[in-house]
């Protein structure tokens, strides 16, 4: 077997082996756990990460709803009000083709009705005519 004097050398360097053992051993649970934080800390990242994203998401779309409610409803006031504003010049033609029925009376050579005949003359009246009820009628006075 080992001789004595040989016996303290095995024994320092079974000492050694075993304590460059243990270092290893060490720095390899101290750089496990290392990397295990580092992991956790990129999981972190990304998760707070996607979920800024998810919300700045959810605001762009709320912000593109709220706009796009907006140019329709818009769009609706707009159209409702150019109909308004057509049904105010239809009314207005029609007080106005009212008015000039009442105002304009064919002189009896014109009247077809009363046994009148068209003529350059007829035209030339009914023309004057509707001049002189057009000057009245938008100065009020009809």
């Amino acid at each position: 077997m080992l001789e004595d004097h040989l016996k303290p050398r095995v024994a320092l360097w079974a000492h050694i082996a075993v304590g460059v053992c243990l270092g290893i051993l060490s720095a390899t649970v101290v750089m496990a756990t290392v990397a295990a934080l580092m992991l956790r800390a990129r999981e972190s990242s990304a998760a707070e990460t996607l979920q800024l994203s998810a919300e700045k998401l959810q605001r762009e779309q709320a912000t593109r709803a709220a706009d796009e409610r907006a140019r329709t409803q818009q769009a609706t006031e707009a159209q409702k009000e150019q109909e308004a504003a057509r049904a105010r010049r239809l009314e207005e033609a029609e007080r106005r083709e009212l008015a000039w029925t009442r105002y304009y009376r064919k002189p009896a050579p014109c009247d077809e009705a009363k046994g009148g005949t068209w003529s350059v003359d007829c035209a030339n009246d009914y023309i004057r005519a509707r001049a002189r009820f057009s000057a009245l009628y938008d100065s009020g006075k009809l």
